[in-house]
């Protein structure tokens, strides 16, 4: 028979207690789940109504854009259509204007020509019989006001007035639309989390009330399993404990149960561990073998490409050596060594010189990592 200490212990132990410890303990993990879906909900919501406030924006900017680009390409043909008009209508002006000026200039130089005789012969007759040399009219500056005045007259550009006009009244009527038009005011979009907060909030309170009912079923159950435990004590009449007591104890359901949750657990811990191990010295193994294949594809690639290298500036070096010995060597002292040597400078040694920068960039670059 078990003793007193025994038995209390048992009583957290019947299967009506691990129910309940196990359905409180899932209501909880109800409650924290909830809790973190709620917050990956707001944050989902809040992400999704930025998109949707940003493609809001972007479609305003649109068509804000798209009119101003439509004000600006409408103002870009009018001024188009108004400058190659004026343009065409002044180029055939303009050459018209200068034949018609130089026919005016040729009639004016003939008829001050002729005035300037003329003007002298009237003044002269004019003084035989007035007595006077004084001349009345100056033909002469007359003929050269008129031709000022003609000048004056062609060089007005009414022509280009009265074609720019029409053009200038749209174009003022375009301006005045785009000052007046004025884009939508953008609504004021905000996420409202208020809902999310509510339901939230009333299934964390449902799931508050559920735990309190199973809280106080739960201690209900241990105090009356206690309460029990102590009548039956008394009713029954006092033994002396046995050998067999521990076993009865370790035999109890709920024991047996707590044993093999326990045991599983030990079992399950020292697998990982050993899993663990294992999965540490593959990665170190296969650490140690990329550093090897690395450091052998070093000492034999770059090692043959760094030879190559080597020998191909040593070559091209020697190569430049000898051909400017030789050049100094046949045409020492004459006025032809400066000149070819310029020209071979010019053709050769500096591609050369280029090339055996890049080969001793190659070297200096090929070595283990």
């Amino acid at each position: 028979m078990l003793s007193l200490p025994e038995e209390y212990l048992l009583v957290w132990l019947r299967s009506v207690s691990l129910g309940l410890i196990t359905l409180i303990s899932h209501m909880l993990y109800i409650l924290f789940s909830i809790s973190r879906y709620s917050q990956v909900s707001k944050e989902r919501l809040s992400n999704a109504c930025l998109e949707i406030s940003n493609v809001q924006n972007l479609l305003l900017d649109t068509v804000h854009t798209a009119q101003e680009n439509l004000f600006k390409t409408l103002s870009i043909i009018l001024t188009v259509l108004k400058t190659g008009i004026v343009f065409f209508l002044n180029m055939y002006r303009s050459t018209f204007r200068c034949f018609l000026t130089l026919a005016v200039h040729s009639l004016f130089s003939v008829l001050t020509g002729i005035a300037a005789p003329l003007q002298n012969a009237a003044q002269t007759l004019g003084g035989f019989f007035s007595g006077s040399n004084k001349p009345t009219v100056n033909w002469t500056d007359e003929l050269k006001k008129v031709q000022t005045q003609m000048d004056h007259w062609m060089e007005d550009d009414w022509v280009g007035h009265l074609i720019s006009k029409p053009f200038d009244d749209i174009q003022h009527q375009l301006n005045q639309s785009l000052s007046a038009w004025k884009p939508s005011v953008q609504p004021d979009f905000r996420c409202d989390m208020s809902e999310i907060d509510f339901l939230q909030e009333k299934a964390n309170y449902r799931i508050y009330i559920l735990l309190g009912v199973l809280v106080t079923i739960w201690i209900i159950f241990i105090i009356y399993g206690l309460y029990s435990i102590q009548k039956n004590r008394a009713d029954l009449p006092e033994k002396r404990p046995n050998r067999n007591n521990l076993l009865i104890f370790m035999s109890h359901p709920g024991v047996v149960y707590c044993l093999v949750v326990g045991l599983l657990g030990v079992i399950l811990l020292n697998l990982l561990d050993s899993f663990r191990f294992i999965w540490i010295q593959d990665v170190q193994e296969l650490k140690t073998w990329v550093s090897h294949t690395e450091k052998d594809f070093n000492e034999h690639a770059f090692g043959l490409i760094k030879q190559v290298a080597l020998g191909l500036n040593y070559t091209l070096g020697s190569v430049t050596n000898n051909v400017q010995s030789s050049l100094r060597s046949t045409l020492n002292d004459t006025l032809l060594q400066q000149l070819m040597e310029g020209l071979f400078q010019c053709l050769m040694s500096n591609k050369i010189e280029n090339i055996e920068h890049g080969l001793t960039w190659i070297v200096s670059s090929s070595h283990p990592f």
